[in-house]
This record gives structure tokens, C-alpha cells and sequence, in this order.
């Protein structure tokens, strides 16, 4: 664990698909400029850097793009529920243990998953095993400082096992070269009631608790503060 009061963020992809597909639509209807999957995927296309393995994969938010780009690509994930609609080739499994040789891909993206792990360092190591010489490890993950303007109605602020702050630390344990990009700002707006509503219930509140605390909230506008 990165720092002694970390704690993992709790998974339900197979429990409640419909919160993470709420966090996917406020970025879709609310978000500036949209999120992280389309710049890796360009890079990666740019790069060669394929083939991809997309580790926690979800329902394929960077698989579609790289597709696209006719880049090719694995999609890997331990939830069923979030595979079912990714095309193949595609993989369920342990990201601590993944079911390939060593230097089988060009670039691995972990993008809004190592935080799951109580302890990400053997996922990252995994990571660099598969990857061959010269390739690009890509990961995301949220700030402990994210959405200030709703920290009254939301539990966050404490570090995450992996987060912003202490991820780029523990990636220069495994990675020489470790480069980060930050994205501060207000990138996220929330016109009304009924979109607060849904940032909060992607953001872990029940649905109850998100239409309560989005009536609650007095502001028009959230920041989000990421680095990949």
C-alpha cells in the first residue's frame, strides 16, 4: 500500500453496471473536453504501439477508438458484466496474474482501475513484464483534491491505494522514464440539479443519496484534476 491510510476504491461492475455507465454519460453530456481515452488511443496509433492490452477494460471506452484507428488490441477485465460487450479478442482474468508471455505487447493502458488494488505495485509489475522493450505503460487515475465544490456531500479527500498524487511515485519504482500529464481545471459542468445528480452516483452515492445530496449543492460547475 502506498501510504498507511490508503484505501482501495470498492468495486461493483457486476453489482450495479448502471454507476459506472453514469459516470461514463457526465462525461459524455457534461465534460469540456471529453476524457483521457481518445488522446491515449491517438498516441498509441501514433506510436505503433500495438498490440494494446486494455486492463480493465470496462465496455471498451478505448478499445472502440483504437479500433477505429485500426490498432490492435486485448481487452482485459475481471467483471463479466463489463466484458460482455467487448468484441474479441478479449480476456477475464486477475490483473495481478495476467495469462501472457513476457514482452507480448507494444503498449498496456490501466486507465481508472489500479486504484481498485490494495496493493497496485504487483499489477504494475505485471504490467512491465508483458510490455516488450520500448514499450508504453499508460495509466489514469482521479486527484484526492477532485470536485472540491461538492466535498460537503461527497466522502472523498482521503489518498486512494493509487491516486494522482502518490501514482507517479510508485511507477518510478517499476518505470525509469515516467512522464505525467495533468489536467486541472473546471473540466466538468454541471448545469442542474438532474446532472449533479448523476456525477454524484458515479462518484459511489446510491441513487437516493445522489438526488438528495445534488439538491443540497448550491454550485453550477465541478473541476476534475487527473493525471495520466
Amino acid at each position: 500500500m502506498s501510504e498507511p491510510n490508503a484505501q482501495p476504491l470498492p468495486t461493483d461492475y457486476d453489482r450495479d453496471p448502471e454507476r459506472f455507465r453514469a459516470g461514463v454519460r457526465t462525461v459524455e453530456r457534461y465534460a469540456a473536453e471529453g476524457d483521457v481515452h481518445g488522446p491515449v488511443a491517438e498516441r498509441l496509433h501514433a506510436e505503433r504501439l500495438d498490440p494494446v492490452l486494455d486492463l480493465g477494460c470496462g465496455e471498451g471506452r478505448l478499445i472502440d477508438p483504437l479500433r477505429t484507428l485500426g490498432v490492435r488490441a486485448v481487452g482485459f477485465d475481471t467483471s463479466p458484466t463489463m466484458l460482455a460487450g467487448v468484441p474479441d479478442p478479449r480476456v477475464r482474468g486477475e490483473a495481478a496474474s495476467l495469462p501472457f508471455d513476457a514482452g507480448s505487447f507494444g503498449s498496456v493502458a490501466a486507465l481508472y482501475m489500479l486504484y481498485h488494488f490494495v496493493n497496485p505495485k504487483p499489477v504494475i509489475a505485471e504490467c512491465r513484464r508483458v510490455l516488450r522493450r520500448g514499450g508504453l505503460f499508460v495509466a489514469c487515475a482521479p486527484s484526492r483534491c477532485d470536485h472540491p465544490e461538492l466535498r460537503s456531500v461527497l466522502p472523498e479527500g482521503e489518498p486512494m491505494t493509487f491516486d494522482a498524487e502518490n501514482g507517479p511515485d510508485m511507477l518510478r519504482e517499476c518505470f525509469q522514464d515516467v512522464e505525467i500529464e495533468r489536467w486541472d481545471g473546471p473540466h466538468v459542468h454541471l448545469p442542474d440539479r438532474e446532472a449533479a445528480a448523476l456525477y454524484l452516483y458515479g462518484h459511489g452515492l446510491e441513487k437516493a443519496e445522489a438526488d438528495e445530496a445534488a439538491s443540497k449543492a448550491s454550485t453550477h460547475w465541478m473541476s476534475r484534476s487527473e493525471a495520466r
